[in-house]
């Protein structure tokens, strides 16, 4: 069966060990009850009850397309053709039924892959992004709850680019089957921390944003560890599920932040 090349280029090396140890650390921190500097002189508790002022930097991504179409069977027909070959095999549900192959960060890496497929291939793919704005938002709390919904959104960010990194760095032959289930194991633990961490400070707050972020952060955990755990063969259809995967975080969390921004307008 032949490849779909729909890898990007390598990164900047380990830049996704950083985030994660980043994230491992604000999850400490929030565990140990740490504390940010007052507003005024004086200690400052974290079960006290304040307002918060939180922002959201924008989201994108930038979607690879094989094709739109009016009917879902049509579409996932067309997607079924693509994922032995290592393409993620996503439905983009919307006006058309869009059939995703795969997902990048950067419009310039999608039109580039888009580029070498129509020149290697003979493959007519297309570019379709999704994009939020930055969002502000002030939650009434306290200040662990505030940490806690920060740790879960960077979190996600995080998770979804260390799963695409996973995802091309198999493609490109830089990791063994094991060592990205390797990596896996470690993205679902920090998905998993994160999750515990906003469960626990949000205990009996009712609050949408933070039961949206919960239900993300469980989903991505929740399939990451059963990626890494799967005692069989993947090969191309693997990878395929993980870029599915980065594609379904992205598009879930920019939908929330997206809904958040429109709350707050």
């Amino acid at each position: 069966m032949q490849r779909v090349k729909v890898r990007r280029e390598r990164p900047a090396a380990a830049a996704w060990v950083l985030a994660l140890l980043l994230s491992a650390l604000f999850v400490l921190l929030i565990a140990r009850g740490a504390k940010t500097a007052p507003e005024s002189g004086g200690g400052a508790d974290t079960a006290v009850r304040g307002d918060y002022a939180l922002t959201f930097p924008p989201l994108e991504t930038h979607l690879l397309q094989f094709g739109a179409y009016e009917d879902a069977l049509s579409a996932r027909i067309e997607a079924a053709r693509y994922v032995p070959r290592g393409a993620a095999g996503y439905i983009l549900e919307g006006s058309l039924y869009r059939v995703i192959a795969a997902g990048y960060d950067s419009r310039e890496d999608a039109e580039g892959v888009r580029a070498r497929l129509r020149e290697d291939e003979g493959l007519d793919a297309g570019v379709y992004s999704l994009s939020s704005g930055a969002v502000d938002l002030t939650i009434r709390g306290t200040q662990a709850q505030a940490e806690a919904l920060l740790l879960a959104e960077t979190t996600l960010r995080n998770t979804a680019a260390q799963l695409n990194e996973t995802a091309f760095a198999f493609d490109r032959g830089e990791l063994s089957e094991r060592d990205a289930r390797n990596r896996l194991a470690i993205i679902a633990s920090a998905a998993r921390q994160a999750h515990d961490a906003l469960a626990q400070a949000a205990e009996e707050t009712q609050s949408a944003v933070i039961d949206a972020f919960l239900s993300l952060l469980s989903g991505i955990a929740n399939e990451t560890e059963q990626l890494s755990s799967e005692n069989v063969a993947g090969g191309l259809s693997f990878s395929g599920r993980i870029k599915y995967n980065y594609i379904d975080v992205r598009v879930r969390h920019i939908d929330i932040l997206k809904a958040v921004g429109e709350m707050g307008a």
